[in-house]
């Protein structure tokens, strides 16, 4: 059963503790945001691996794709590590991310933005359409740390 303090409306609150609850909403808000990056991730190493195998995920990153093409035709036969590197790059944003640097939205959303056009460009609809899904829920990330800056 929750105290009376507990249940106390916010206004009832000492500033400081308000203060503690609003950073550590804020900050569960960046960090889920920024789990995204390493859905996207793990959706582009799914994908790289399924064309190693012959067959097609549309939730990839077409950056991937793009990396993919350029390696079989200079080589000949795809390569994962070539292949991964779109996706570690968003690991990385996912890593900056969580730790609340407002940049890793930025540069990530950039990023995820510019691999969305390549899927419109190919008229790939549906996954036009999770990218720009994807790129909500990234802002809903900045959005708190551009506030506080």
């Amino acid at each position: 059963m929750a105290t009376q303090e507990e249940m106390a409306p916010i206004d009832a609150l000492p500033k400081s503790e308000v203060g503690e609850m609003r950073i550590e909403q804020t900050a569960e808000e960046v960090r889920q945001a920024a789990y995204w990056f390493f859905g996207i991730a793990a959706l582009s190493m799914i994908n790289s691996f399924l064309v190693s195998k012959g067959s097609y995920f549309i939730l990839g990153l077409a950056l991937s794709q793009v990396v993919d093409g350029i390696v079989i035709d200079l080589t000949g036969e795809q390569n994962l590590f070539f292949s991964f590197l779109p996706a570690f790059l968003f690991i990385l944003f996912g890593l900056f991310g969580a730790k609340r640097q407002a940049w890793a939205f930025v540069v990530g959303g950039l990023v995820y933005t510019l691999d969305g056009v390549i899927y419109l460009y190919f008229q790939e609809w549906i996954a036009g359409g999770i990218h720009v899904f994807i790129l909500y829920k990234l802002l809903k990330g900045y959005r708190p740390l551009n506030e506080h800056q």
